[in-house]
């Protein structure tokens, strides 16, 4: 399990590989016990075949939206399998797909249901709003196929919105301006500066990767240095008071306003956290160890 949302303690969710045929799965924490979200048409859900679920993102816990792709089996190309989108929606009472076809997708965010985006592989980006999906404008010099995929989108609100996407060589950053996506910094991916990006509700933007940085708007400023061996992957918090950075070998760090704490009591070589959320009292951190076991540390 590596990507999680949630409305509150006591309503969590999760998605990543699970299973034994390596299909994706969701669970549902209640804030006693975690119950597996039944998805496939077999079991009642919306979904036909193998999915992917690459993230999940929400605006309340009625409105909720999750991204990855389907993969087909095709006989007749050289791979023999096709990937397509797959966007699934709870309505506060079941889980329905969105029959959009669009390439596999890797990322999801926005300011409401009416304001969402979902970014890809290919270097694509689609914007909902709020009826349909379509395929939203990114402004770049270069050639698509040299994007691996959109990374994360961080919005908080409708003029300040960005997205980050990776190449083999390359992290670039996108801003939403004027209902076009604009290319404003990139950085070489073996610098290790960006795994993930995340905005603040005061709209300052932080990075993380090798240390976590904040985008000074010309620039990625070092606020909280790490090793080469033990680089964040993902940020998340309340606000610029309260930040938390996870990542390789149980790496935790936090931000209280003032200064910057490590965690010594997570720190193993076997164990990767991927992803984490807090409300400023509670704090859950996902992740897994070397054989895929999935981590769940809850917090107080």
């Amino acid at each position: 399990m590596f990507r999680i949302w949630a409305s509150s303690p006591k309503d969590v969710y999760i998605v990543g590989v699970g299973g034994n045929n390596g299909s994706s799965e969701m669970w549902h924490f209640d804030g006693s016990k975690w119950q597996e979200i039944k998805l496939h048409q077999s079991e009642g859900g919306p979904v036909i075949g193998f999915i992917t679920i690459s993230d999940i993102y929400g605006f309340n816990k009625n409105d909720i939206w999750a991204v990855g792709f389907h993969t087909d089996y095709n006989p007749i190309i050289d791979s023999n399998f096709t990937y397509r989108s797959l966007i699934l929606h709870f309505n506060g009472n079941s889980w329905s797909e969105e029959t959009q076809i669009f390439g596999g997708l890797q990322c999801i965010g926005g300011i409401s249901s009416n304001e969402l985006w979902a970014g890809g592989w290919g270097g694509e980006i689609i914007h909902y709003n709020g009826r349909s999906w379509i395929k939203d404008t990114a402004s770049y010099h270069f050639s698509l196929r040299q994007f691996t995929s959109f990374l994360n989108i961080s919005a908080g609100n409708s003029s300040t919105i960005y997205a980050l996407a990776s190449s083999d060589n390359s992290r670039y950053l996108f801003q939403r301006t004027i209902n076009v996506w604009e290319l404003i910094d990139s950085v070489e991916s073996t610098n290790h500066i960006l795994s993930k990006i995340w905005l603040s509700p005061s709209l300052i933007l932080y990075g993380c990767g090798i240390g976590v940085n904040q985008w000074t708007r010309s620039s990625w400023m070092t606020l909280h240095p790490s090793s080469n061996y033990n680089s964040f992957y993902y940020l998340f918090g309340t606000g610029d008071n309260n930040i938390f950075a996870v990542g390789h070998s149980g790496t935790v760090a936090h931000f209280n306003g003032s200064d910057w704490y490590d965690y010594p009591n997570f720190l193993k070589r076997d164990e990767y956290f991927a992803t984490g959320w807090t409300d400023g009292r509670e704090v859950i951190i996902l992740g897994c160890n070397n054989n895929l076991n999935t981590l769940i540390f809850h917090g107080k």
